[in-house]
């Protein structure tokens, strides 16, 4: 039964897996609002201690109704252990075109071999090997902007696979020149090209 939660109750899950929020999603959903968020949409979320929620699914559309000044949003509330929660992160994101280097970044992070992950993800254990090996290099480089990481994803991929350098200073200095380079790019500029955002389940 969906049950209407004050957003001051609903909270970010510390492992949503998206290195910062779409502007692109968040103006789409609340042009679509008109004063209120249909059940269809309603959020997907787990008790707390005390008396709030962790969002599961849903934090582009608690980022909507804050912004379109809605008080209570529709919420499927669910039981979920520590590590169901996690992995529903990434699942119930499947249709909000995850960047690949946010995918790599979850998995890393997930405690499951590449094989588990690629089969709970229902994707190819070498696209997630490649995801996890440039998420291992951005994490040996947190002093620089992850957004900008994550347009050189590939790139960071490429690092994992040469001989070891001999601390993150040098391992900076091969990735700052083709970062420093290109133009940042918004993390909804690197969407799918021509493929329209549908991102309610985000």
């Amino acid at each position: 039964m969906v049950q209407y939660v004050e957003l001051t109750r609903l909270h970010a899950h510390p492992g949503n897996p998206r290195l910062a929020a779409r502007e692109d999603v968040i103006e789409q959903i609340v042009a679509q609002l008109n004063g209120r968020l249909d059940e269809a949409h309603a959020l997907l979320v787990r008790p707390t201690d005390g008396n709030g929620y962790e969002i599961i699914s849903g934090h582009h559309r608690k980022a909507a109704a804050e912004r379109a000044g809605i008080k209570q949003v529709p919420c499927w509330v669910r039981e979920m252990s520590d590590e169901d929660a996690y992995m529903a992160l990434a699942l119930c994101n499947a249709q909000g075109e995850l960047h690949p280097l946010e995918v790599g970044l979850h998995a890393l992070h997930s405690g499951l071999s590449i094989r588990q992950y690629a089969e709970m993800q229902g994707a190819k254990p070498g696209t997630i090997q490649d995801r996890v090996e440039a998420a291992k290099v951005a994490d040996a480089c947190r002093h620089m902007p992850t957004l900008r990481l994550a347009d050189c994803w590939r790139h960071l991929a490429e690092i994992h696979a040469a001989p070891p350098f001999s601390g993150s200073g040098r391992l900076s200095l091969a990735i700052a020149a083709p970062v420093d380079e290109a133009p940042a790019k918004s993390l909804e500029e690197m969407s799918v090209p021509g493929r329209p955002s549908k991102n309610w389940s985000a």
